[in-house]
């Protein structure tokens, strides 16, 4: 697929999608959590980590100690603390620039952990991340280093991927737009398709705008999509629908909770959580086959069992993510609610999330079969932070059945508690002896950071790439032989994943604190 930099005017040939469908498939696929994780509050934390930034905050500080003693000034209230006040500067006065190179940043990692998630059979599926294709059927035709590709191996089809938080904001955006989605598809587009990923709910359509258009052809060929249909538009072009990829299950597999590990689950609750039979109430949301129905009938009189494909006759059907806990009369109890189940998981958990998001709405405990990652400190700051954490245990991974099958998860049974008092958030580690940087400036080593290999180091580096490995550069002085058989001599637990090994750079900084500085 040759790409050229002429923007060709096109004549829409094909009929354009109506205006309603483009409607009702923004509605179906734009994800607010994509769009809260791109949000001011939830980067003002890594903006206020740059230089630049840092600098400024030190002089708001200094300005706040001089309003506190002018007061009366009316420039500030006394209740508005002093970290509220510096963060809100923060996000006022990060540059544009820095504001917009961090949120793209983040949008890209939040593609890269999507397409991951799919987990395509490594032996077959070659998956990169700003890299051009060398080979198959996109090789050497690509004029612009896309945000990742996908290669079959077998049939040599290739994705190529682009990502934008929105195509219609001006600029590189825009140009995205013209050239990837605007233009005539080219003659191989059976073998060759460019994606454009986006994060962003356009303000207005009308059916003369450019926006229109963009999505209008976008997503009548499958050439664009918002992170919930990303999935979908992969397997679908490279004919792996229908076929049990990964480990996240969708909400209409028949994935089942094995009586030993639904034992266990139970038996652990039981010691955590107290129950009165009269006047609490249990509720197991994601219910399926009823796994945990009777070990919970035998515990309280009061109990809810619901599920979007109810597969027990004591399963009642409904989509506990549009759930409304007033309309179920059993559970408007005088105690409390105590939520118990096996939630399906999603992309990166999001759906564990949004299970126990809602979960914690009305709910007193919230126990659930969760993926290992959520023993991970960057998930548990994610939870309500009402909720504090009373209990945790991994479950077997033969725990699970899929069409009668064996199914191998990396689970934990975690048991949540509400609480009046806030749950203190994870204290970040910082490098001591060493520093992050891009694989393109000066580096020492290379760190494998996910798969099989993940924890080996490398001297190295020139064949590593950025998408799978860290790169460190040594800065405590010692020469590199010593750093780097400090480095080889860490041990890490693979077991807080559901899907490939994964080392975050939280997990490496601990490994490094156990054994002590340089």
């Amino acid at each position: 697929m040759i790409i050229t930099q002429r923007l060709i005017v096109l004549p829409f040939i094909m009929s354009l999608m109506p205006m309603a469908e483009i409607r009702q498939r923004i509605d179906a696929q734009y994800c607010e959590e994509t769009e809260r994780r791109l949000s001011d509050e939830c980067l003002a934390d890594v903006w206020g980590g740059k230089e630049a930034v840092r600098r400024k905050r030190e002089s708001y500080r200094r300005l706040h100690d001089d309003h506190e003693r002018r007061v009366s000034s009316g420039f500030m209230s006394k209740e508005m603390s002093l970290n509220r006040f510096l963060d809100e500067m923060v996000k006022m006065n990060t540059p544009p620039g820095l504001k917009g190179a961090v949120r793209g940043s983040t949008f890209n990692q939040i593609v890269k952990e999507a397409i991951r998630d799919v987990m395509l059979p490594e032996d077959r599926f070659e998956v990169q991340f700003e890299a051009r294709p060398h080979r198959g059927a996109a090789a050497g035709k690509m004029n612009e280093i896309p945000d990742w590709y996908i290669r079959d191996r077998e049939t040599e089809r290739t994705m190529i991927g682009y990502n934008q938080v929105d195509l219609w904001g001006g600029g590189q955006q825009r140009n995205r737009g013209d050239k990837y989605l605007l233009q005539p598809c080219d003659p191989d587009h059976s073998t060759t398709r460019v994606v454009c990923v986006i994060a962003r709910r356009p303000e207005a359509i009308d059916e003369n705008s450019y926006v229109y258009k963009i999505f209008a052809n976008g997503f009548q060929q499958d050439r664009l999509c918002y992170i919930k249909d990303l999935k979908r538009i992969i397997l679908s072009f490279f004919h792996q629908e229908g076929k049990t990829i990964g480990l996240h299950r969708q909400s209409t597999d028949k994935f089942y909770t094995k009586p030993g590990a639904v034992s266990e689950c139970i038996r652990l609750w039981r010691q955590h959580v107290l129950v009165d039979a009269q006047s609490d109430c249990v509720m197991e949301p994601s219910a399926g086959a009823g796994a945990f129905v009777a070990p919970l009938v035998e515990v309280c009189d009061n109990r809810l069992f619901t599920d979007l494909h109810p597969a027990h006759a004591a399963v009642e059907r409904a989509d506990f993510l549009t759930f409304r806990p007033d309309d179920w009369a059993v559970l408007r109890v005088p105690g409390k609610v105590h939520v118990v189940g096996n939630p399906p998981f999603g992309r990166q958990g999001c759906l564990a999330h949004a299970f126990l998001k809602k979960a914690m709405t009305f709910a007193s405990t919230v126990s659930f079969i969760l993926p290992r990652s959520f023993k991970k400190d960057s998930q548990q700051d994610r939870v309500d932070r009402h909720f504090h954490l009373v209990a945790s245990m991994d479950l077997p991974e033969d725990s699970f059945v899929i069409e009668s099958v064996d199914h191998r998860v990396p689970c934990v049974f975690q048991i949540w508690e509400r609480r009046d008092t806030l749950r203190a958030k994870a204290i970040g580690l910082t490098a001591t002896f060493f520093e992050f940087v891009k694989k393109e400036d000066p580096h020492d080593v290379a760190f494998r950071r996910v798969g099989g290999n993940a924890g080996s180091v490398y001297k190295e580096t020139a064949d590593k790439s950025p998408s799978s490995h860290y790169f460190l550069r040594f800065t405590n002085g010692q020469s590199l032989d010593e750093n780097y058989r400090r480095m080889c001599s860490l041990v890490f637990l693979h077991g807080n994943t559901t899907g490939p090994r994964s080392i975050s750079q939280q997990e490496l900084l601990r490994a490094l604190d156990c054994v002590g500085d340089a």
